[in-house]
């Protein structure tokens, strides 16, 4: 994996959720990706720990605005973490229990079997944006950009703030060369999430890599 995609990479991984130890391509994922941000560099996949206490009666309209205007990474961590609780919960047991199939397969890099069962998942719960966001996150881990850029679309669809879908969607257009793409993209996560730092960087390497070449 290039240096010249790999932070990016990280974003998504760690901005996309939650994979208990499921690749470490990124040297930092999703774990996009999400947006654990810089959680654990050895761990860019790990579980989020439970929201804070604090944070549990919030709504996510709250978090969001919270996540926006805070003013250190402690505390945008400490929101994210709580955002990224509420974006698992489906709703469903039987949808949860599929969740963690999944996750558990992506960890065990059998993509394949992960895959069977978050095809389940967005079946049965089509309106859960993290089913469509996980089942991105493995099309991008077999490099099937096509097909994780749908999924991706369709969690935005659904939660549109949804920075590690983002995170992802730039990810992908920086390695496909479309770079404006992807600076847009960026962009639109750090509005979101100003404090999520893998994307800071990301947007910062690609602006020197750009500049570096006269474009």
């Amino acid at each position: 994996m290039s240096s010249a995609w790999s932070a990016p990479l990280v974003a998504f991984a760690i901005a996309m959720g939650p994979l208990a130890g499921a690749v470490n391509a990124q040297s930092g994922a999703t774990s996009p990706p999400a947006a654990q941000d810089d959680q654990s560099k050895s761990d860019p996949l790990a579980r989020p720990t439970p929201a804070p206490t604090v944070h549990k009666a919030e709504t996510l309209d709250t978090l969001f605005t919270k996540l926006k205007r805070a003013r250190s990474k402690e505390e945008a961590k400490s929101i994210n973490q709580a955002i990224q609780v509420r974006w698992l919960d489906s709703g469903s047991a039987t949808v949860d229990l599929l969740m963690r199939r999944a996750l558990k397969a992506m960890e065990s890099k059998d993509y394949p079997l992960s895959l069977d069962i978050l095809d389940a998942v967005v079946d049965l719960k089509p309106d859960y944006a993290e089913g469509w966001n996980k089942r991105a996150t493995v099309h991008y881990l077999r490099q099937d950009f096509g097909r994780s850029i749908g999924d991706i679309e369709q969690a935005l669809k659904l939660e549109p703030r949804h920075f590690g879908a983002l995170s992802g969607l730039g990810s992908i257009f920086r390695q496909l060369g479309k770079e404006e793409d992807a600076l847009r993209v960026f962009e639109q996560a750090l509005t979101i999430y100003p404090r999520l730092e893998s994307i800071q960087k990301a947007y910062s390497d690609l602006i020197d890599e750009i500049d570096g070449r006269g474009i």
